[in-house]
């Protein structure tokens, strides 16, 4: 559950990025099951920001090859993804 509400925090905060940087409006309520590039549009510099800053706030790795299909997730398979990403650093 810490997990979860960390990463309702950090994409509440992705989402002022987006609209302060690039004039992308988030809604308020984020659905935990829509694709988070459908809400931030992501283009491929919004997308690099958004893998940036989930590194760094989550402290793990995404390989090359799964960026592109990081965009592809919702909230809740992004939250399974980063679980399992830690585990593995956790070994």
């Amino acid at each position: 559950m810490m997990l979860k509400n960390e990463l309702d925090a950090f994409i509440r905060k992705f989402a002022v990025f987006c609209e302060e940087k690039f004039n992308i409006q988030a809604p308020e309520q984020i659905d935990d099951h829509v694709p988070l590039e459908q809400i931030f549009e992501f283009d491929s510099l919004v997308l690099t920001m958004y893998v940036i800053q989930l590194e760094e706030t989550f402290n793990i790795r995404v390989p090359d090859e799964e960026i592109i299909r990081l965009g592809n997730y919702s909230v809740s398979r992004l939250l399974n993804y980063i679980e399992n990403r830690q585990a593995a650093v956790k070994g």
